[in-house]
Parts: structure tokens; C-alpha cells; sequence
């Protein structure tokens, strides 16, 4: 219907212009002049022409025709039915887009087709370009661009007649005859493509793991990595010496060859195993100084088939251990010597090793035993007394271990016979200590004593007395030596007295309710004398092992009286031991008595 106002071509069914908005007048009745031009036109029947090979002409029927009036009545039928829901909405149709006169446009949102005049093109979009260009391409037949929905919607069929607002057939662009072919644009479905990318992805990924499970090469995904990243190296302990598990991955069956220990091994579950001790990379090596070697290592694989190959160089890093020296007496690495020229030193080394102290082999003083090692060391009075000693073990790297013997510098000299214990055992608690001094010189003993004898300091600088023990435990004997004009000398001589178990036990006091009271009222006073007392219980808890000290139970069922005991007898206790204890007052720990124990006995209760 034409715009009275403005001109403008609408559609039949809008009430008002879609240009310029001025009503319409529906008068169905009297139809337009254009119209009368085409009438009869659907009633006539179609004839092609067809001219053969030798050039006669033949009538044919256009069968196109009868589809085609099929689907220009489906499709009338679906506009009046779009019309009737517009109607029952209230919705105003929205205008649509200016077309070229003659050629039919869908509508985005409605699926519908338009003719528009030519004076009211705008800017063609994308896909009316490409219409544009398949439209003007040289072709018998032009070709017409309709949704894929709608084509289908009019039915399925090669061709079909487009119609103009009024309904109306529209055969072609170029030629009265020529009906307009249709083409599918399929339309994007998000939900089906993704469907087919996971299905895509989880096959992939079966396909993948599988050949990774079965490991078969060379798509398996591991050796894709490097052999450094997947060999698995692990510390071990062969023959009391330090090893590493190497595990090499290779294919069930393989040898693996190793170049740096003539070694071969054979692939059992995935991995080719060596268990290697770390000696065997440095053995030939020598003057080993550095903590940690890398260890370089080769591998050729030889598989099932007999074909051999150079695999990745490995490298790892291992720990060379020090010779192990382990010291006795003293078990610390500076000692203070203030009376005698020689000190006993005694260390453990592995049997077989090569042992010097300052600069001199002692390899022959090693036990076959043990490793024990004892050497009298020679200390002057000058300050300090270094003792180099060096251990070279097999499989080991050199230890070097310095000890210091500190004895302070004396202006007279003064020193005591190498014969005397630091130890005393004897049934009394005293005894007899010689020594040298300079001759005219004068000796004062500073401690507990008896028959001092300096009758022959004059002539031979020799002095003798008798040391009296009063606690058992360490005693400090002091010697002091004086001459005119020169510094005096003091030298401390320190001597742990244990009585033998016969004079020890008898002097013991028991460790019973009455005693248990007065050793926590008196405390001080028993531990200045190193009162004995006798404990008889069980050992309930061991609190530690070096040395052993443990809780003991001495009393009943309903009254507890624990005692704290250090095992310094030749016995070793375990919890749950009824046991009887010789020891000497030590001191309190936590409101209990603390005891030295020096005899252990069996006890039945």
C-alpha cells in the first residue's frame, strides 16, 4: 500500500506508514491499478520451450508450476497467521529495512519478506553484499538467498516462487519464467560444536593414555622428558657403607649397560635397577678432598630386539664420608694438664686404617679388634700442647682431628710421677703421690693429707705424702712449690675414689620413710659427705641412656617415694627391674633425692 503523504511503499497489513507514521486506509475492495496489469496471470499455464539437437522445438510443462502455487498458499496461510498473533499481542509491527524494488529481503526478526521502493535503499549490511555478488554473477539461473528455517518451513524442494507484500508471485529478477533457486545457510549451533570438541578431546586423550599405559614407543609420553627428570636415584646403606638405588626406566626386557662400572642390567617392571656403593665412583681416586663428588654415569640400552644405543649422561651428586675417628679419653678436644709431662690419649679408628700423630705413623697401636688406638703424649709446660692426629680409612676421605693438652707455663718446675691413678678402687681412702721439683725448693700440700716426705728435695728435688680421700667421687689433690725469686707454681691433680663393695656397702644407710625425710631436710650436709644409701624398688622410667638415669620406686603400694638414680655401675637397668642400689648422695632433682649409683644387686621383694 503507498503512503498518501509521503510516498513510501508499506505493507498491506500496517495501520500506519512505517516512513513517516501517517494512517492507512484499508479498502480492500478496490484493488490497484497495477494489479489489474497481472491479472489472469496465475490462471494461464506456463509452457517452456525446449529446442533439441536438430533443432526442433518441444512444449513442456513447467511441474515447477503446481509446487510452486503449493508453497505461495503455505505461505500466505503463515502470514495471515502472523498477523492474527501480532493482532492479539497489541504489538506494533517494527519497520524493516529498505530493499531494492523487485528483490526480496528477510526480516531478522520476523522471517519475512518485503519489497521496497527504490528510492529508499540504505547501506547494504554484509550478508546482503554477498546476496548482491551470487545475484550478479553470470548464470541461466539468478540466485536468490533465503534462510535455511524458512526454506524448509515452505518445504523441501530445489526452487520455489518468492511472493511481494500482497502475496503475490515474483518469478525472477531478470526473466518472467525463470523461478529463483533457494540456498541453505546452515546456522550456527554452539551447543553441537562443543559437543563434537569433547568428543574430539576425550578420544585424544583415551588414544594417548593408552599408549602411554602400554608404553609403547615412540609415542609414550614420558620419554618425552628428559632421562635426568625420570631416573629415580635413592641413598642406601651396602655393607655398612654408604650406596645409592639407581632405577633407570627402559622397556620390560632391555639390558642396561653401564659404561663406568662394567655393569649390566636387565628392565623388570619399567625400571632397571643398581644398587651401587658410593665408594665404587672414587675408589681409584686419590687425595680426595672435597665433600661431595659428582658422579658421572653412561648408560647404552640394549633392547629385546638386540639393537644398542647411547642413552642421556646422568649426573647426581654424592657425599664422601671422613674417616671416622671417635675419642675416648678425653672425649673433648681441649684438656687442661697441670701435673704430669705425659697424658694418656685414647681414640677408636676403623680396623685397617692408616693413623699419624704429629707427623709419625702409629698404624701398627690400632687394635685388630676393635680400632682402639693408645698413645702417651708428651706435655711440657709451655701452654699449649697441640696433638695432630690423622686417619686415612679405605672408601673414606681424610680426617684430621686436633687436640689441645693445655699446661700452663711454670717458672718452678713441678710435676708428679706418671705411676699415679686418676682412679682409686683401694680398700682405704688414702693414696701415696710422689713428684719432682726443683732441689731447694719448698712444697706445701694444700690438701687433706698425711706423712709428708721431703727428705730428699735437696738432693734429688723428690717429694712423697699420702693423699686422704673425704667424699667419694673426684678428690683435688694441690701441690704448691715455692723458691726465692721465681714465680710459685700450683698444680691440681684430680682423682676419682670409689671404694671396693666391701668397704663401700656396709657404711650404706637405708632409703627407707624416715631417711627418705632427713636426706631432703639435711641436703647439703649429705652431699659434703657423700652419705651411702642402699634403694630397694623398681625402676619405673628410664630418662636417659648416656649415662643411664632412671626413677626408682622405693616405697609401698600407698605411699610413693621416687629416688633419681645415675647408673654409674657396670650393670644395665630396664624398666620394670626390681633392684637393689648402692649410692651416694648427689644432690635434689624436682623434690626426690638424686644418687650416685655404684653397685646394682638383684632384689625379690
Amino acid at each position: 500500500m503507498k503512503c498518501p503523504q509521503c510516498g513510501a511503499w508499506n505493507q498491506a497489513s500496517l495501520p500506519r506508514c512505517f516512513r513517516c507514521g501517517q494512517p492507512l486506509s484499508r479498502n480492500d475492495s478496490v484493488s490497484p491499478d497495477w494489479r489489474n496489469d497481472f491479472a489472469g496471470e496465475d490462471s494461464r499455464e506456463k509452457i517452456i520451450y525446449d529446442v533439441d539437437k536438430s533443432e526442433e522445438d518441444v512444449n513442456l510443462k513447467d511441474e515447477g508450476d503446481k509446487l510452486a502455487q503449493e508453497m505461495q498458499s503455505l505461505r500466505e496461510r503463515k502470514l495471515r497467521g502472523q498477523e492474527m498473533q501480532r493482532d492479539l499481542r497489541g504489538m506494533e509491527t517494527r519497520p524493516y529495512s529498505a530493499k531494492v524494488a523487485g528483490r526480496v529481503q528477510q526480516s531478522t526478526t520476523r522471517r519475512r519478506y518485503v519489497v521496497e521502493d527504490m528510492d529508499e535503499i540504505r547501506q547494504p549490511s554484509r550478508r546482503q553484499r554477498r546476496a548482491s555478488f551470487a545475484e550478479n554473477l553470470p548464470q541461466k539461473e539468478p540466485v536468490q538467498r533465503i534462510d535455511y528455517d524458512d526454506y524448509h518451513a515452505m518445504g523441501s524442494t530445489s526452487s520455489y516462487t518468492p511472493l511481494n507484500h500482497e502475496g503475490k508471485p515474483i518469478h525472477s529478477l531478470y526473466s518472467d519464467d525463470q523461478p529463483v533457486r533457494a540456498i541453505q545457510h546452515r546456522q550456527f549451533r554452539p551447543m553441537r560444536f562443543f559437543r563434537i570438541m569433547l568428543i574430539c578431546v576425550v578420544a585424544l586423550g583415551l588414544t594417548l593414555g593408552g599408549l602411554y599405559y602400554f608404553k609403547l614407543p615412540p609415542f609414550s609420553l614420558a620419554e618425552t622428558e628428559p632421562l635426568q627428570n625420570r631416573v629415580e636415584i635413592s641413598t642406601s646403606i651396602y655393607d655398612d657403607l654408604p650406596a645409592h638405588i639407581i632405577r633407570i626406566p627402559a622397556e620390560d626386557g632391555s639390558e642396561i649397560y653401564i659404561k663406568e662400572l662394567h655393569t649390566t642390567g636387565i628392565a623388570i617392571g619399567g625400571y632397571a635397577t643398581f644398587e651401587v656403593p658410593d665408594y665404587k665412583w672414587y675408589e681409584n681416586l686419590t687425595d680426595i678432598e672435597d665433600a661431595i663428588y659428582t658422579v658421572t654415569m653412561t648408560p647404552y640400552l640394549k633392547t629385546s630386539t638386540g639393537q644398542q644405543r647411547l642413552m642421556d649422561v646422568l649426573h647426581f651428586d654424592i657425599e664422601i664420608p671422613l674417616s671416622p675417628i671417635t675419642l675416648v679419653t678425653p672425649d673433648v678436644l681441649y684438656v687442661e694438664v697441670n701435673s704430669r709431662p705425659k697424658y694418656q690419649i685414647q681414640f677408636k679408628v676403623e680396623r685397617g686404617s692408616t693413623v699419624t700423630i704429629n707427623g709419625e705413623n702409629y698404624s701398627d697401636l690400632v687394635s685388630s679388634q676393635d680400632g682402639l688406638i693408645s698413645y702417651n703424649a708428651t706435655v711440657q709446660a709451655i701452654g699449649e700442647n697441640k696433638i695432630v692426629i690423622e686417619c686415612a680409612t679405605k672408601y673414606y676421605r681424610k680426617n684430621v682431628v686436633t687436640m689441645v693438652l693445655y699446661r700452663e707455663p711454670q717458672d718452678i718446675l713441678l710435676e708428679l710421677d706418671d705411676s699415679i691413678s686418676e682412679r682409686w678402687s683401694g680398700d682405704e681412702n688414702v693414696m701415696e703421690v710422689t713428684g719432682t721439683t726443683l732441689n731447694k725448693a719448698t712444697i706445701r700440700v694444700l690438701s687433706d693429707h698425711k706423712d709428708l716426705d721431703t727428705s730428699k728435695l735437696l738432693s734429688t728435688g723428690t717429694f712423697s705424702f699420702k693423699a686422704i680421700f673425704n667424699r667419694i667421687g673426684t678428690n683435688t689433690i694441690t701441690i704448691e712449690a715455692s723458691y726465692p725469686g721465681k714465680k710459685t707454681t700450683v698444680v691440681n691433680f684430680d682423682v676419682y675414689h670409689v671404694p671396693s663393695a666391701k668397704n663401700y656397702t656396709p657404711k650404706a644407710w637405708p632409703m627407707d620413710a624416715y631417711n627418705y625425710t632427713q636426706y631432703l631436710d639435711t641436703l647439703a650436709t649429705r652431699v659434703r659427705t657423700t652419705t651411702i644409701y642402699v634403694c630397694k624398688g623398681t625402676i619405673t622410667e628410664i630418662l636417659s641412656d648416656s649415662p643411664q638415669r632412671a626413677l626408682m620406686e622405693t616405697g609401698t603400694p600407698t605411699t610413693s617415694r621416687l629416688v633419681l638414680l645415675d647408673n654409674l655401675s657396670n650393670d644395665t637397668w630396664a624398666v620394670g627391674d626390681t633392684l637393689r642400689v648402692f649410692g651416694d648422695a648427689y644432690g635434689a632433682y624436682d623434690g626426690k633425692p638424686w644418687l650416685i649409683g655404684r653397685y646394682t644387686y638383684s632384689y625379690k621383694p
